[in-house]
């Protein structure tokens, strides 16, 4: 049975390529209105149902400013479903691992979006009804060298995710990781 979103409205951070993207796709083909985010988007906002949003999870002082706009017009959206999927990675090993590298990942990969669900969680319990979807990775499962920052942050959203599940569920709100091996985008290209 496919899913029909008609009336939802849908936030997707990281939604300007990759997984992102093809999640948003999917949303608005399924009848979401939907609101992307990305570093750099360069999208005009045109396309009826899309709404797009540059937003910036970097660590503050960098970002303080745009994460805190972002989470008034989340206010303002009252989302329903909640797709985190913005993500970073930045390879090094313990020796050569700086600190600075380390913060950046953790504040877009794992502060963003517990963030992003502290505001939205009063949001849904009020509806009764709400989705949170956090884009974990393969790498929160098994390990490999030099990606300790990447890996750190999604194994920390693994658990948070399991425990806005058993905090959610009984008001209605279903929240869930989803650990994509590798799909062929831009950042496990590089990376």
């Amino acid at each position: 049975m496919t899913q029909n979103f008609d009336g939802k409205t849908a936030v997707v951070t990281g939604a300007t390529k990759g997984i992102g993207k093809s999640i948003a796709d999917l949303l608005l083909e399924r009848g979401a209105n939907v609101i992307g985010t990305g570093r750099n988007v360069d999208h005009d906002n045109s396309t009826p149902g899309v709404l797009w949003v540059s937003t910036d999870f970097l660590a503050p002082p960098d970002s303080e400013r745009s994460l805190q706009n972002f989470l008034s017009m989340l206010v303002d959206f009252q989302p329903d479903i909640v797709v985190n999927n913005a993500g970073i990675n930045v390879l090094s090993g313990a020796s050569d691992l700086q600190i600075s590298d380390f913060h950046d990942v953790v504040s877009v990969n794992l502060v963003a979006p517990l963030t992003i669900c502290k505001t939205v969680t009063p949001i849904m319990k009020r509806k009764g009804w709400g989705r949170i979807l956090n884009i974990s990775s393969i790498w929160s499962k098994i390990g490999k060298a030099r990606r300790i920052s990447y890996m750190a942050s999604k194994f920390a959203l693994d658990g948070v995710t399991l425990s806005l599940a058993a905090e959610l569920s009984s008001d209605g709100v279903l929240c869930n990781c989803l650990a994509p091996g590798f799909v062929r985008t831009e950042m496990t290209e590089r990376n």
